[in-house]
């Protein structure tokens, strides 16, 4: 896909504009860290959220994937009803499945990854059989 940029060009006979500082590779990161570290806090014992949060694990760098699989390890999952363990489960699985089907993909996870994601899920499979494999 192609396109064109006509940017707007900055007054070069006025002092007025403010100096754009870049943005640090470091600071971006730090920045992801917290943000990633206050959701973790935040998400607490909703399904929906811990939903979202499995959604956004691709996009992680692999401390941050780290400290999102931690986060859900000390999770008791009998805190969670049947309805919400299986929307974990689901989201989990699907994302398990994704890099396991796609092991030798650029994008995909390592496989120890994938491996640990798999344990930290696994108290969270539906008590139900049909909920499991459904």
């Amino acid at each position: 896909m192609g396109g064109t940029h006509f940017p707007t060009y900055s007054p070069n006979y006025r002092d007025w504009k403010p100096v754009q500082t870049p943005l640090l590779l470091a600071d971006y990161w730090a920045f992801i860290e917290a943000l990633l570290q206050r959701l973790l806090e935040d998400v607490g014992d909703s399904s929906v959220r811990w939903k979202a949060v499995l959604d956004l694990h691709d996009d992680l760098p692999g401390e941050l994937r780290g400290a999102v699989r931690d986060a859900l390890a000390s999770l008791e999952p009998d805190r969670f009803d049947d309805e919400a363990r299986r929307e974990i489960w689901d989201a989990g699985r699907e994302l398990v499945a994704r890099h396991r089907e796609f092991a030798d993909a650029q994008w995909a996870l390592p496989s120890d990854e994938v491996t640990q994601l798999e344990e930290v899920l696994r108290p969270f499979t539906p008590r139900r059989l049909e909920d499991e494999h459904g």
